[in-house]
């Protein structure tokens, strides 16, 4: 049987790929590849603009490449594509879909009707009970932006056969690969990284962060060759290993630092995001840590990028290899094909978009015509019958399509509301990552300082402390004085501690004689004012025997 070719196209910040490739087979081809410059204002987050300029681009790179097919398959990275994960039972295969549809409007609180779904399964898991279940991944995705891509293929000439989720076309490269152990998957790309995590094949994590090549790119233009361009750059960044902390090519001294040294501290939120992940991630799942680590996208033909993760992470950095078995032509090596993973990923199993819904209307025009007379008559009857109901029915149906007009007018008026909600959604989702990342960060003795500057400062001298104890929370100490004046101004002094709440005293004992010989024993607990975490372990430290007097 004929291979299916078809071109998947991914349209980035910089360079849109496109590769003809085998569609949806066991041992797919990459028979044509090639990379165009994306015009300024094209692509944004996902969303294009097509240019009578682009569309003559593409249409021209197309025929001189050699590339036959007119089918087209897009694959797309955007923050506007909503996503949700999801547990539903464990269902036949082709029950998934409806029974993901049925309940979309729970995971989407937004009018449907403008949106295109899509899903995909990541796992199967079982719930408490040790019921299986399916852990899919539900995208969706405005008809706005599905629009215009179709457009755009329209114009280049070519027919969309669907459309697919960078994050679900690099699933697709990488599970296989990463089939054993935990491993994180780090594409690094110009305007942006995709950190994806990996336990046996399952994905259990993907992020997007807002950090990529672009700073290194930038710095170099900026210090070495302003009139370079992009693929000027990243073919300097092959080529010299400026990344590699073993290296002796560090380029020209600028003020003091190498060039080495200015590339690597460009790219250092890049890092810092993708360790802040691989540190979340860990600290989660004590049980199950990442053990390895691969580079993709732009950033896997950067020489020497890997060792210097290697270095920074502490655990060996590698770059894809495997690349979901695909026969590559002996001119593309391994490395180079990481650039083009997304559009590779997304010609073996695209999730859809608008693919089942063509699919839909395709079974429906292909269904039999064949009928036997019985079937006419019955069919000339229910003509009839038909006629007539519409006839009855016809009031009610322009008074529900009077309603009807007026709702879509509502509709309409509320339609700026799903920006807000989708910017919220991000934004609790990335103050809770914030939250639980401080978590990680609070340490048992973090309030202890300011409660003894304040000790020091406002208590008498002649105050003994015979036990002391400290957690997250607050504090707990006994104190002796020698009258109860200087226990009444023990305590009022301890109220205007600003680093102390909810101050409580408790076993008041005076052990004093005729004479006022003895001492005022009592002991009080509090909360910092800051008090934060669980951690209730105890720095203990007991005072016995002979008093001792700490604030001196």
């Amino acid at each position: 049987m004929a291979s299916k070719k078809v071109l998947s196209i991914e349209v980035g910040s910089k360079f849109t790929r496109i590769v003809e490739v085998d569609y949806k087979v066991k041992n797919p081809k990459v028979y044509h590849a090639l990379t165009i410059d994306t015009p300024e204002g094209v692509s944004n987050d996902g969303v294009i603009k097509s240019t009578p300029e682009f569309v003559k681009k593409i249409r021209s790179k197309i025929s001189k490449s050699g590339m036959k097919s007119k089918k087209a398959i897009f694959t797309i990275a955007s923050t506007k594509i909503a996503n949700r994960e999801i547990l539903i039972p464990k269902v036949k295969e082709n029950r998934i879909g409806p029974l993901v549809m049925a309940n979309a409007s729970d995971y989407f609180p937004v009018d449907l009707t403008e949106y295109d779904l899509a899903y995909f399964v990541l796992d199967t898991v079982k719930d408490e009970q040790g019921v299986e279940k399916y852990k899919i991944m539900v995208l969706a995705i405005s008809k706005t932006i599905v629009a215009a891509y179709e457009r755009l293929a329209q114009e280049c000439g070519l027919t969309i056969v669907a459309m697919d989720y960078s994050g679900n076309s690099l699933y697709q490269m990488v599970k296989k690969e990463c089939s054993k152990d935990v491993s994180m998957v780090v594409k690094v790309d110009g305007r942006s990284s995709m950190i994806t995590i990996l336990d046996n094949g399952a994905m259990v994590m993907q992020r997007t962060i807002a950090y990529g090549l672009d700073p290194v790119v930038a710095c170099y233009r900026e210090l070495e060759a302003k009139h370079f361009s992009y693929h000027q750059v990243l073919k300097e960044l092959r080529e010299h290993s400026y990344f590699d902390i073993n290296s002796s090519d560090v380029g020209p001294l600028y003020d003091g630092d190498s060039l080495a040294d200015l590339l690597v501290e460009a790219f250092a939120y890049t890092l810092l995001s993708i360790s802040r992940i691989y540190d979340y991630y860990n600290s989660r799942n004590p049980e199950k840590q990442v053990n390895k680590i691969y580079v993709t996208g732009l950033g896997a033909g950067v020489n020497g990028l890997t060792s210097y993760l290697s270095d920074r992470l502490g655990l060996e950095v590698h770059n894809i290899n495997m690349l979901a078995d695909y026969h590559f032509d002996r001119k593309m090596d391994k490395v180079e094909a990481n650039r083009y993973i997304a559009s590779l990923g997304a010609a073996l199993a695209p999730v859809g978009f608008i693919e089942e819904q063509r699919e839909g209307k395709k079974s429906e025009k292909t269904g039999s015509l064949d009928v036997n007379n019985y079937a006419i008559g019955m069919l000339g009857f229910c003509v009839a019958i038909s006629i007539l109901l519409l006839a009855v029915g016809m009031i009610s149906f322009l008074q529900e399509k009077s309603k009807n007009r007026k709702y879509y007018t509502e509709v309409e008026k509320l339609s700026g509301i799903i920006p807000i909600y989708q910017e919220y959604i991000q934004t609790k989702n990335a103050n809770s990552y914030l939250e639980e990342a401080y978590e990680q960060t609070v340490l048992p003795t973090e309030s202890l300082v300011e409660f003894i500057v304040e000790m020091e400062t406002k208590m008498p001298k002649d105050m003994y402390l015979t036990s002391f104890s400290a957690n997250k929370e607050g504090v707990a100490f006994s104190v002796v004085v020698n009258t109860k004046q200087q226990a009444a101004d023990v305590l009022l002094q301890l109220r205007t501690f600003e680093s102390l709440v909810n101050i409580n005293v408790r076993e008041i004992t005076d052990s004093r004689e005729e004479g006022n010989s003895g001492i005022v024993t009592f002991s009080v607990s509090a909360d910092y004012v800051n008090g934060k975490g669980t951690d209730t372990t105890e720095n203990n430290v007991d005072v016995t025997g002979e008093e001792t007097d700490i604030f001196e």
